[in-house]
């Protein structure tokens, strides 16, 4: 009898153990973003988040009215939309729209296209 109790303890003793997943802590960075000028448009997602270390997050500016998106700038300078971005340090990002009518204006002569 005594040596199933010990049987039965070493058993016990091996699925503790194995079950503990107590693994390796996942790295999370920081994706920030931002809109200039404020008001300019929005940014999808739109919540500075934390993302898992290699991770791939997309961001997506979205000009409001009178508005055109002109590119991104901070941790990242890049002219594509939507912005893929694969995590792997804290990043801090600003969507740059300009006017329609700043967009079109020839400031030499003062011709508007």
């Amino acid at each position: 009898m005594k040596a199933v109790s010990y049987t039965f303890f070493f058993v016990l003793t091996l699925l503790l153990i194995s079950c503990d997943n107590s693994g390796p802590d996942t790295t999370l960075y920081d994706v920030s973003v931002s809109v200039s000028p404020e008001g300019a448009g929005t940014i999808s997602p739109a919540a500075d988040s934390s993302y898992e270390a290699k991770s791939m997050v997309v961001l997506l500016a979205k000009a409001s009215e009178d508005y055109h998106f002109i590119g991104w700038s901070g941790d990242l300078e890049r002219t594509v939309n939507p912005l893929p971005v694969t995590v792997d340090q804290d990043y801090a990002l600003k969507a740059n729209f300009i006017r329609s009518e700043e967009l079109f204006s020839l400031h030499e002569n003062g011709v508007t296209i």
